[in-house]
């Protein structure tokens, strides 16, 4: 998974940073550039710390706000309280797996009556 979201950004990107170094264009530098993914709500949520850690850092080099979880549990206590607008979860855990979260936050969004991007394929809007 790691690698896809690395291949993602690189694929999109493209520049340099200090002294020469390759950086993907719009991600976050340490001169300060804006991030490609400026300000945007991750959560991740896994049970396993090498997983989530690698992940996280791969959004927050882009500019993400990101939050760990590490339960479908925490999960749901996060996204209550950190509004994440991307979700990426593990699909295996052991106590609760990653399709019955969300599941649980497709319910929610409706309970709100929140909709997705009509191209999402999480969609919450009500079908006929």
């Amino acid at each position: 998974m790691g690698l896809e979201l690395l291949r993602f950004v690189s694929e999109r990107t493209e520049g340099s940073g200090a002294e020469g170094e390759t950086l993907p264009r719009g991600v976050f530098s340490p001169a300060g550039r804006p991030g490609l993914l400026d300000h945007l709500r991750v959560l991740i949520v896994d049970d396993d710390r090498g997983t989530r850690e690698a992940e996280a850092g791969i959004f927050r080099y882009a500019g993400a706000q990101v939050r760990l979880a590490t339960s479908a549990g925490e999960a749901m206590v996060a996204v209550e309280e950190f509004r994440p607008e991307v979700l990426l979860g593990d699909l295996a855990m052991p106590e609760e797996d990653g399709y019955s979260l969300k599941r649980r936050i497709r319910t929610l969004d409706i309970a709100r009556g929140r909709r997705r991007h009509s191209g999402d394929s999480t969609d919450c809007r009500h079908r006929s």
